[in-house]
């Protein structure tokens, strides 16, 4: 396997035991999104290592996606999660990990490094707020 192979599957791995650890964390408090890392920690018992990596990745790779508003309960196609900065294919692409709020990981790469557009779609935002039921 080549080495960025290596290294996308491995932070795939971590963000799905990270998201699933968020889903966790959302259903014990009110349906509230962590704001910090540290956290998760008590979700992460089996998987945090004492170097405070996730399955071998560290948790400084990775940081929380801001919303634009208060998520109002689940909404599975939010952004829960992504790599600090894009990483460079040998291809000559950018490769950026997400985490959704469905608990799926997402590979998404870019010719240009210009990640807008999927994390506009993936943003809690008033225009895409969910209707009172």
């Amino acid at each position: 396997m080549l080495a960025a192979e290596a290294v996308s599957v491995r932070i795939v791995d971590a963000q799905k035991h990270l998201a699933l650890a968020v889903r966790m964390y959302f259903e014990d408090h009110q349906q509230r999104l962590p704001t910090k890392i540290e956290e998760l920690h008590a979700y992460l018992k089996d998987t945090l290592g004492s170097d405070g990596t996730v399955r071998g990745v560290s948790l400084d790779l990775l940081e929380f996606h801001n919303h634009d508003r208060e998520v109002a309960g689940f909404e599975p196609r939010l952004i829960l999660m992504r790599e600090r900065h894009a990483r460079r294919l040998p291809d000559g692409h950018w490769e950026h990990i997400y985490s959704l709020m469905d608990g799926s990981v997402q590979r998404v790469k870019r010719a240009n490094g210009d990640f807008s557009d999927f994390e506009l779609a993936g943003t809690a935002t008033v225009a895409n707020a969910p209707t009172p039921r």
